[in-house]
Order: C-alpha cells, then sequence, then structure tokens
C-alpha cells in the first residue's frame, strides 16, 4: 500500500513539495545539507547543495514532471550553470569538484536523454563531471527504500495514514489524530545503532511530507506550520535519548524547522496582505472570523519575535506592528478558551516589546478580570481548558451540546498565572490589587508529567496535576519575585532551541507553563537588546 501512496504523491506534488523529502533521504544517506532553498532562491543552477561520508560535494537542480525536449530547451542554460559554475558557499572550497544531479519527479524523453550524453561527453573534455539524472522511478526508490521498518505497524495505524493523506487539505490538521500516526511508528525507547537514529528521523519527515504537502496546494499555511511543529517535537523526544549523537538528529530536526519557518513565513506574509482576514463570504465567515483574528494576531506576534534570533533585526517588522494594532479588537472577540491564551500572550509580549506597556498590560489585566470572572466557583462551565482546541469549541456556535452537563472548568486556570506575572513584572501593584479577590478564587494549576520527555506528546497518560492556590493575602515582595524566577526543565527545546519554544507553545498549549512563560519572555528581552544574555 504504501508504494501506491509513494506513486500518487510523486505524481502530483512539485518540486517545492519533495524538496524536503529528498533533503531527509540524503540525510539519511550521511550527507550534510550545506544549501537549500529555504536559504535563499536557485545560486547558479543549484538547488540543493551537500557534502557526503567522503567529502565528496553535491548539487542538485529540481524541476517537476517529464522533460520533453520544449522542457529542455527551457532550462538548458540553467542546467550549463548546474554543471559548469563553481559552488558559491561561504563553507565550500573554492572550486571544489562535485558532482551535478538533474532532479525531477517525471521522465526525460529519448531524445533529452541523448543530448545528455552527448554533453556529458563534452562537459567531461572540459574537465567537469558528467550530469546525473534522478528521475521519478529513482526517487521512488530512494523514499521507499528508506521508509524500511518505519511504517505504520497495523491496519488501524495505516488507516490514520490514509486518512491523514487523503482528507480535506482546507480544513485545520487534526492534531489528535497526525500525532497518532507519528507513534505508531516513531521508536519509544533508545536506538541501538546510530544509523537507525537518522534512518529513522528521515522516514518520519518524509511520511510526513506526503501529508503536509497536500495543504501546501491549498495556500493552508498554518496546517503546514502546526505539522512541521508537531513533526519536530516527536524528534526532539528521541532525540532527547540520544544527546550525545547529536550530528545522527540535528539536521534532520534543522530541515523540519527550515520547513516550519517557510510555513510560518507564508502564512504572515499573507496576513500581513490581507485587508481584512476575511475568507468567502462574509455573513458565513462572521461566525470564525474572530477565531482566525486570534490565530493570526499570535502569528504575527510570534514570528517578529522569532525574526530577533540573529544580529539585527529583518524587515517588515514594523508592518507587522501596524497590523497587529489595527486587528486587536480581534483577540476578546475571538478568545476561544484557555489554548488560546499563548496567542494572547504572544501579543502582549510583542506589544511590550515594542515599546507600547500600556497597551500590553491592559490586555493582560482584561484577560485576567475575564478569566477570574467565568472561572469563579458560582458560574457553571467557564472558561475551557487548553486541552480544547478551537475546531472542536466551534461546534457550540452552531448549537452543538459539546460538554457534557457535569462537565466545568471554574475554580482553576492553567493559563491565569502568566499574566498575573507579566503584570507583576512591570510592577503595577495598584492594577493586581483591583483584581486580586477575584483572582484569589482561582487555583493555579498545571499538568506535569511523569516522564519528562513525554513533554513533546501531545496526549500522556501519565503526570500529575498540580493545583496550587493564591495567597490570601498576598505578600508583593514573594508575588514578584516568584513572577522572576527561573527554574526550567531540563529538555532539548528550551536548552538548544530556545526561541523555537513559543512557537511550540502556539502548537501545544496544554504543555505551557508559568516557568516556561518566563523563560520566553525572558529570551525575547535578550533577543530585542532589553537585558544581557547571561
Amino acid at each position: 500500500m504504501i508504494e501506491r501512496v509513494i506513486e500518487h504523491w510523486l505524481a502530483k506534488v512539485n518540486e517545492r513539495g519533495y524538496e524536503m523529502a529528498l533533503c531527509q533521504a540524503l540525510t539519511a544517506q550521511g550527507h550534510t545539507i550545506l544549501r537549500r532553498p529555504a536559504h535563499g532562491g536557485t545560486e547558479h543552477g543549484k538547488d540543493i547543495v551537500s557534502r557526503d561520508r567522503q567529502n565528496k560535494y553535491h548539487c542538485y537542480q529540481l524541476k517537476t514532471g517529464n522533460l520533453s525536449k520544449s522542457e529542455w530547451r527551457a532550462i538548458r542554460d540553467e542546467v550549463a550553470e548546474l554543471v559548469e559554475v563553481p559552488i558559491q558557499e561561504s563553507n565550500v572550497p573554492q572550486n571544489v569538484a562535485f558532482t551535478p544531479h538533474l532532479v525531477t519527479n517525471g521522465t526525460v524523453t529519448d531524445p533529452v536523454s541523448l543530448e545528455v550524453k552527448a554533453r556529458n561527453g563534452h562537459w567531461k573534455r572540459r574537465g567537469f563531471r558528467p550530469l546525473d539524472l534522478i528521475l521519478k522511478d529513482n526517487l521512488f526508490r530512494m523514499f521507499l527504500d528508506l521508509q524500511g521498518k518505519f511504517l505504520p505497524s497495523t491496519p488501524t495505524d495505516f488507516e490514520v495514514f490514509l486518512r491523514l493523506y487523503l482528507g480535506d487539505k482546507t480544513a485545520p490538521l487534526n492534531r489528535d489524530e497526525f500525532c497518532l500516526f507519528l507513534s505508531s511508528f516513531l521508536p519509544n525507547k533508545a536506538l541501538r545503532r546510530k544509523a537507525e537514529l537518522s534512518r529513522a528521523l528521515a522516514a518520519t519527515a518524509i511520511l510526513s511530507s506526503y501529508i503536509l504537502t497536500g495543504y501546501q496546494e491549498h495556500g493552508n499555511h498554518l496546517a503546514i506550520a502546526e505539522g512541521w511543529m508537531l513533526v519536530l517535537a516527536h524528534m526532539l523526544r528521541l532525540a532527547e535519548q540520544h544527546q550525545g549523537s547529536q550530528a545522527d538528529w540535528m539536521q534532520s530536526v534543522t530541515l523540519c524547522r527550515d520547513a516550519w519557518e517557510g510555513a510560518v513565513r507564508s502564512l504572515v506574509d499573507e496576513a500581513v496582505r490581507s485587508p481584512n482576514w476575511i475568507e468567502g463570504d462574509p455573513m458565513v465567515d462572521n461566525s470564525v472570523h474572530g477565531i482566525r483574528s486570534v490565530l493570526l494576531l499570535g502569528y504575527l506576534s510570534c514570528d517578529a519575535i522569532y525574526n530577533r534570533r540573529g544580529e539585527s533585526p529583518p524587515g517588515g517588522e514594523d508592518n507587522i506592528l501596524v497590523k497587529v494594532k489595527e486587528n486587536l479588537n480581534g483577540l476578546s472577540r475571538g478568545y476561544w478558551g484557555e489554548s488560546a491564551s499563548p496567542f494572547v500572550f504572544a501579543v502582549i509580549l510583542f506589544l511590550w516589546l515594542r515599546g507600547d506597556e500600556e497597551l500590553a498590560v491592559k490586555i493582560a489585566a482584561d484577560l485576567i478580570g475575564f478569566i477570574a470572572r467565568e472561572n469563579h466557583p458560582n458560574r457553571r462551565l467557564g472558561v475551557p481548558s487548553p486541552y480544547y482546541e478551537p475546531s472542536r469549541l466551534l461546534a457550540i456556535q452552531f448549537g452543538e451540546d459539546f460538554f457534557d452537563h457535569r462537565q466545568t472548568f471554574v475554580g482553576r486556570s492553567f493559563t491565569m498565572q502568566w499574566f498575573v506575572e507579566f503584570v507583576a513584572r512591570r510592577g503595577r501593584k495598584r492594577l493586581l490589587k483591583t483584581l486580586w479577590a477575584d483572582i484569589t478564587h482561582i487555583t493555579k494549576a498545571c499538568f506535569v508529567p511523569d516522564e519528562l520527555r513525554d513533554f513533546y506528546f501531545w496526549s500522556v497518560k501519565k503526570g500529575t496535576e498540580v493545583a496550587r492556590q493564591w495567597g490570601r493575602p498576598q505578600r508583593w515582595e514573594a508575588l514578584v519575585e516568584q513572577s522572576n524566577l527561573n527554574d526550567l526543565p531540563r529538555l532539548l527545546l528550551v536548552e538548544q532551541f530556545p526561541d523555537l519554544v513559543l512557537p511550540f507553545l502556539l502548537v501545544y498549549p496544554h504543555r505551557a507553563t508559568a516557568e516556561l512563560m518566563r523563560f520566553v519572555e525572558r529570551r525575547a528581552s535578550q533577543n530585542f537588546g532589553l537585558i544581557k544574555a547571561p
């Protein structure tokens, strides 16, 4: 069955779609990827540059579909650049020899094949290496061989994979099912052989590509971003057991991070260009417009914060700030529950980093008041916990009796603490005093998995829900001290990918804690130059 899936996918995907799978397959073969389109456009006919285990260099030009004589004529000059122009990468020796590869998910006609053969003879006489053709059948065999045992193992698991592969790509990604698919074949224990680790991760990324490239065709950038973050998280869970073998997992993780970055960049660009964030009929779209606004505001803010990790801020941040401020009324209209809280936190953090502390504090205080009122013990339902996604809660707006009559969220909150501490760090004692009577009715809650690496799982069966009361009364000095504590879990995500913590929590709101949100603020403050890095 997997053979039919690969054939079907190769037949409909373009070069952008199979690029990730090709890079992952090369990684599993021992290649180090030195350049790919995510690092910039095609350069001198070279989409991908890699170095193999024998320290030999390879350059790949990617195309889509069958190449007849007419298509060949259109790309002939580009192919000549691929073969003849030296690699122009700072981490590659000047004028080093390399093997050029022309890749397509189609075939070439006989006249093209004959011309390539003739040109290879000419290139060889001039001191260039001959052009290697990697066609549809070569890609098929490369991907199939790599999968090996890393496939959904039962008919039920394979059914989940097919549902995801064939599903509606205009709809939100089903994160429950996608994580079920990922955990159905990824090893749960440390692998004995290093080669198995890189192979397992590459196979995971390629299988995920089959599912996620369908969303690409429909411009569903949010689903793609969420999907690659879920893949990255499951990879990190396995990597936690192989921290001494970083070379065997880092490249696959980095490729997935690059894919996530590309999807978010497309989402942000589209959101900045859009005049009103409405899709289709405004009357019909009204019910989901608020939710979409919160999602986009969160991703715009998160992207601006994330992109400050370099030495100089990228262009476009001012445009993002304008767009965020223009659409802030969407936060209150679209706040669907506590799984929206990381998006709101991203917004207030971005506003504060850009100098608008008053507005950031006001939004935080408004949300504190809202959660405290709605989750007061005398209410019936309360604000849904971070375990409820917006797509599930949307059913309520259409009249479905989603919650059991015994279901309630009152008396506790998983996220209000983040905003209380944010306000406390700004020294707003008088403001918090006006809210404190309502705040103290709400217990601070968080879930701690029994096994730390299960933090990356979407659903965890073994763990403890920790509940703590607010002080009645509360000493101001103690609150400020607590708001600045620096006690973090020892996770690869935090230690090696600190700038991905906030993006991770947009996808995994139920894994967010006050400790992680303090870290997110501290890290962003360093990147914006407000405090010095340790």
